[in-house]
């Protein structure tokens, strides 16, 4: 994904980023307990590839 850089107040082009955000923080980080950022970040990778 590419960021926006767009003016002040266009709250539309973060929407999408947003929404990935909070799906990714429901879904991942609030369900479970992680001592440090790697094992977040390989319990995504890991899950995701699973899911294919």
């Amino acid at each position: 994904m590419t960021h926006s850089i767009s003016r002040v107040g266009r709250c539309i082009d973060n929407g999408p980023m947003e929404s990935f955000w909070g799906t990714l923080k429901c879904e991942k980080y609030y369900l479970y307990k992680f001592d440090a950022f790697d094992e977040l970040s390989n319990f995504i990778i890991t899950k995701d590839t699973k899911n294919d």
